[in-house]
């Protein structure tokens, strides 16, 4: 078996191109703990397949687990390279191909010259290009409102935490007087102690009443003597 290391760079990095999506590539620069765009990662990739390494043994596990279930020979996958009838992802292909050391520059130049007919024959709309970069502006203009949305609530949150700490601190402040309160309350009698204070305040009303009639009864008699 022709390892990655073994092919020539131009031959991984179309094998790679095509075989690893987006996806792919997000959860191997996670594994590998490496940053940068989706096209700086392929040349990083392709660059490190060039000798054998943790990154070309990783590589070449995660290619044969797409391909395991694919049984063609070099002949066949380049036959079908050459007729343009691919039914195999051109990845495996490329790959399957390529164990043959004879077939590697012929497989080359058959998906060279494809990606060159189609860049040929592909028109760009630049008005659509136009449309697009006017698109990412307004999703960018509406990602900062949002982010500033984002920022405002976490404000906000932040002050409504700070008042439910606030009223938490309160509510523990009543509940610890009630507690004294009720201490207070039971060492003076608890219920006895108020009906003791409405017969009192009961006695003192009658007290008053009876005052007011002598004060009365006196007031009367000094001005009788007077006449």
């Amino acid at each position: 078996m022709r390892h990655l290391w073994d092919l020539k760079g131009h031959t991984v990095c179309r094998m790679l191109g095509t075989s690893l999506d987006e996806n792919d590539l997000e959860e191997i620069a996670k594994k590998l703990r490496i940053d940068g765009d989706p096209a700086y990662l392929h040349g990083y990739l392709v660059s490190a397949c060039k000798t054998r390494n943790h990154i070309s043994k990783m590589m070449e596990r995660i290619l044969l687990r797409k391909f395991y279930n694919i049984n063609l020979t070099p002949q066949e996958a380049f036959e079908q390279i050459k007729s343009g009838n691919c039914k195999t992802p051109i990845g495996a292909l490329i790959w399957i191909a390529c164990q043959d050391r004879n077939l590697e520059p012929l497989t080359f130049q058959i998906v060279h010259m494809r990606e060159l007919e189609s860049l040929r024959n592909r028109s760009y709309d630049y008005s659509s290009i136009e449309m697009l970069r006017a698109r990412v502006e307004e999703l960018r203009a509406k990602i900062e409102k949002l982010k500033k949305k984002r920022d405002e609530l976490i404000s906000e949150k932040c002050k409504l935490r700070n008042k439910v700490f606030e009223l938490t601190k309160e509510l523990n402040r009543l509940k610890s007087e009630k507690v004294e309160m009720e201490v207070k309350f039971n060492r003076i009698g608890g219920d006895y102690a108020f009906e003791r204070i409405r017969e009192l305040e009961m006695e003192v009303k009658v007290l008053k009443g009876e005052v007011r009639r002598q004060l009365k009864r006196e007031i009367r008699r000094q001005r009788a003597k007077m006449k």
